[in-house]
């Protein structure tokens, strides 16, 4: 194995101002940038940082998957999608156990190897002096066969080290050869995975076939790579929505308000337009209330200071969008069952920026400062109010988001209903 320095410097985590702009990794030769919404924050801990960039990387390469699925611009996409999981799992392999040799038991009639004697002594023995002399053993040993998975194996393992393994100062390369197409080793690999009912294998064949099928010949051998999104948004909006348990997808689409186009010669025969859609739902059937949550990745929660107090907030076309889908998640799904519907923004932001110290400018609703009240919006148009016209709008810090997007949040979600519900009655 040779030794290869592939280190990330701190300048080269720039962040990007519009969650519009390129968010994700490009490597060239042995320089490496990644690139990171301005709310992410950089850890002087080099273990730290290393972790919440992988997890980064991890959100932007799960849910790209998604956002390819709903047919969603795929210009917004940069580079084939990263199995950054099947990049984790080879490599921490090859740590535990070393190269992958495939191997299959062999048994000859030779005196090499482990002696089989249950298939020894179904061979005929010669009698001598009332004993069983037995000359023709039946031996067995593991034998390396198809050079081809193990090649195959080097190559997985030297693609994953090159794109992540610089996160775990991993600083050695995986020299190997290639013999075959992508094409080819793809079939070699699904043959493999078909033909074994070893668990273990089974599990090493899956993660090498997602790490070749984002590859291509051109460069399987090189360094150099990018894999990004251009919009953030999504990503984002998905962590919120895993964060607060959002309602299942079969669910969500009663909430989902359609306009109708209507025209010549047929005026009466109704076609829908695209749908208009919330981020995220939330439930509270004990109470009889329904949580309506808007993502949103804008600057506000980056910014070390404000020009004027609502830069870098959703504007009215949000608010009136909001105020919409209150109108209809009410009169359409609420009214029979008698829930009431409220409203909120959420907002990434970095909590360790001074201005967030100041109290008087957010109400913190956790002791760890990850989750905090900033005020409420309000469309000036509508003069009788209901609840779900004030939309709520919380700070969510974006590296907590990311390492716990995934995890039992029911705290945050039980602080969230508890502020709007507070502020609801001032």
């Amino acid at each position: 194995m040779k030794k290869k320095d592939y280190t990330l410097k701190v300048e080269n985590i720039i962040k990007q101002d519009n969650s519009k702009m390129f968010m994700g990794i490009k490597i060239e030769n042995d320089d490496i940038k990644i690139f990171v919404p301005s709310t992410f924050r950089k850890s002087n801990n080099e273990k730290e940082r290393n972790k919440d960039i992988l997890l980064y990387l991890r959100s932007i390469s799960v849910f790209s998957k998604q956002y390819e699925k709903i047919n969603k611009n795929k210009e917004d996409l940069e580079g084939t999608v990263w199995p950054i999981d099947s990049y984790l799992w080879i490599i921490h392999d090859f740590i535990e156990n070393g190269f992958y040799y495939n191997r299959e038991l062999i048994y000859s009639n030779s005196n090499q190897g482990k002696i089989d004697w249950r298939k020894t002594l179904k061979n005929k023995p010669i009698v001598s002096k009332n004993n069983l002399i037995y000359t023709d053993f039946v031996t067995k040993k593991m034998s390396n066969v198809n050079d081809e998975i193990s090649n195959i194996y080097r190559i997985c393992i030297s693609l994953s080290l090159k794109r992540i393994g610089w996160l775990f100062n991993y600083s050695f390369e995986v020299p190997f050869v290639q013999t075959k197409s992508i094409k080819e080793m793809l079939v070699i690999m699904n043959q493999a995975l078909s033909s074994t009912f070893d668990d273990i294998k089974r599990k090493r064949f899956t993660h090498m076939l997602n790490i070749i099928k984002n590859v291509d010949n051109e460069n399987i051998k090189t360094i150099n790579n990018t894999f990004g999104i251009y919009n953030y948004d999504y990503v984002f909006e998905r962590m919120v929505d895993s964060f607060f348990n959002g309602i299942s997808a079969n669910e969500i689409e009663k909430y989902y308000p359609h306009g109708s186009w209507h025209l010549l010669p047929n005026v009466e025969n109704s076609r829908k337009s695209s749908m208009l859609r919330e981020d995220t739902i939330y439930n509270d059937n004990i109470n009889k209330k329904t949580y309506i949550i808007d993502a949103k990745m804008y600057k506000y929660g980056g910014l070390e200071q404000i020009n004027y107090p609502s830069e870098g907030l959703p504007e009215t076309t949000s608010i009136q969008k909001q105020i919409t889908y209150g109108d209809y998640v009410s009169t359409e799904v609420d009214e029979v069952r008698g829930y009431k519907v409220r409203n909120a923004f959420i907002l990434p932001f970095n909590k360790e920026i001074e201005r967030f110290k100041n109290n008087n400018c957010l109400e913190y609703l956790d002791k760890d400062h990850n989750l905090a009240y900033i005020g409420y919006s309000v469309g000036d148009w509508r003069q009788n109010k209901n609840d779900y016209d004030y939309l709520f709008t919380f700070l969510l810090d974006l590296n907590y988001l990311i390492r716990n997007y995934q995890n039992d949040n029911k705290k945050y979600i039980e602080k969230l209903m508890k502020s709007i519900e507070i502020h609801l009655k001032k």
